[in-house]
């Protein structure tokens, strides 16, 4: 049987077939992947505050290419990061192009009336490298955490269930409402509307908002009502199907995280 096959919008494929930017959880059978919600939780976390706190571009370049090795050995598809990566890089040519006209310090070549500072690149390169970093490390949090297992996670923290699910669902609602934005981009390219490059389709996110967040209110609205019917929330207490486990492979992986951690924001500060 020939594979069916792929849509097309005015002679070009859809976006429907394109590669989701948000992927969700997939279960790998390794080490790595198997570690506790708490564990990567942890270095989630870590990974966020490294990110902030860093400031010198080749440091951060590092730290993406950490996150992309540590993605590696969890065997996840790292493929995965190219489309929301490629998303960026409007944000990051604005930002390069505004560092660029305003940063101080001298100036390398002018535009007519704009002069171009050098070190706008600097500056730049750092924040560009930094909202690469940040949107790995959550993408990365996406592929390996189940929302279930998120959930679980914050019970286990001692918040109330009711509230502890919401993350949980966060997650699985991302994916839901991104298939949904890319629906609406097929409807309104169907009807002619200009949608190639990455720029353009931000360019023309005023006529697709509206729907979007039509079709978002509707989905929270079908939520809301089912979990009602279920009665959420009656109980205080509840009991869940997966159940979460620290071992030792976690604990080793907190300690060295934490030590190796500690060790880079020591040497960080006493040498930048």
């Amino acid at each position: 049987m020939k594979p069916a096959p792929a849509r097309t919008i005015n002679g070009r494929p859809g976006l429907v077939n394109a590669m989701p930017l948000i992927t969700p959880y997939t279960y790998k059978d390794n080490v790595v992947h198997r570690l506790d919600p708490r564990s990567k939780l942890l270095w989630f976390l870590a990974m966020m505050i490294l990110s902030i706190v860093t400031r010198q571009p080749a440091l951060l370049a590092a730290g993406i290419g950490l996150v992309i090795l540590v993605s590696l050995a969890a065997g996840l598809d790292i493929r995965r990061y190219w489309p929301l990566a490629q998303a960026m890089i409007p944000v990051t040519i604005a930002v390069v192009i505004l560092q660029l006209l305003y940063a101080d310090g001298p100036v390398f070549a002018r535009l007519g009336p704009a002069a171009l500072h050098l070190n706008g690149f600097g500056i730049a390169f750092t924040v560009m490298f930094r909202i690469i970093f940040i949107v790995t490390v959550c993408l990365q949090f996406f592929m390996w955490v189940h929302p279930t297992d998120l959930a679980l996670t914050f019970v286990a923290f001692k918040l109330p269930y009711r509230y502890a699910l919401l993350f949980g669902l966060s997650l699985r609602t991302f994916p839901v409402l991104e298939r949904e934005l890319v629906r609406i981009y097929d409807s309104q390219a169907a009807r002619g509307l200009e949608l190639d490059g990455s720029l353009r389709k931000i360019i023309r996110l005023i006529p697709v908002m509206l729907p979007f967040v039509l079709r978002a209110l509707r989905r929270t609205t079908e939520v809301a009502i089912a979990m009602e019917l279920r009665a959420f929330g009656l109980d205080k207490t509840r009991t869940y199907l997966r159940s979460i486990h620290f071992t030792r492979n976690d604990w080793i992986a907190c300690v060295l995280l934490m030590t190796a951690c500690l060790g880079y924001l020591v040497w960080y500060s006493q040498t930048f």
